[in-house]
C-alpha cells in the first residue's frame, strides 16, 4: 500500500505544474504570471519556475505583448518593476510594446528564443535602467527595436 501511494504522488508532482507565482491576469489577451515584491509592486515571471520548460503545462502568451505600468486583480494595484528571467522564453510572441513608467528591469534570457519576435517597441519604458544578458538572445527575426534611452 506504502509503494503505491508514493507512486501515486511521483505520478500526480509530474503532471500537475508546479507554480512560481503568486498570481496570474489576463492582459490584452495574453494570461500573463506575476510575483510580488513588495505590498504595491510586482514582476512578471515564467509561470513554472523551470527555466529548462518555463511554460510547459499552461498556454504560452502568443501575437502582441503588451505589458502597461500596472496590473489590477481583486486585492488591488501592482505597479509592474520587472520582467523576471525567463519570463517569455521561448514563447510566440511577434511583437513586444512596453508602455510602462514603472518597469525598471528587464532580466536575463526574458525572451530568450522567441523565435516569431520581429518588433520591440521600448520607447515609453522611460524607467528602464538594467538589461539582463541575453535579454533577446536566439530571437532570430528580431529586426526592429525602439528604445527611449
Amino acid at each position: 500500500m506504502r509503494k503505491q501511494f508514493i507512486l501515486l504522488f511521483a505520478i500526480m508532482a509530474t503532471v500537475i505544474p508546479a507554480s512560481a507565482y503568486d498570481f496570474s491576469a489576463t492582459m490584452f489577451g495574453n494570461t500573463l504570471y506575476f510575483e510580488m515584491i513588495t505590498d504595491s509592486t510586482c514582476r512578471i515571471v515564467c509561470p513554472t519556475g523551470n527555466w529548462n520548460g518555463p511554460w510547459l503545462g499552461y498556454t504560452q502568451p502568443s501575437g502582441m505583448l503588451q505589458i502597461v505600468d500596472e496590473v489590477i486583480t481583486s486585492n488591488g494595484a501592482y505597479q509592474i518593476t520587472e520582467i523576471g528571467p525567463y519570463a517569455f522564453a521561448g514563447t510566440n510572441i511577434t511583437s513586444l510594446y512596453i508602455a510602462s513608467n514603472h518597469l525598471t528591469n528587464i532580466s536575463l534570457n526574458a525572451f530568450y528564443s522567441c523565435n516569431l519576435l520581429t518588433t520591440v517597441d521600448l520607447s515609453y519604458a522611460s524607467s528602464l535602467d538594467l538589461f539582463g544578458s541575453s535579454m533577446f538572445g536566439y530571437c532570430n527575426n528580431l529586426i526592429n527595436v525602439g528604445s527611449a534611452k
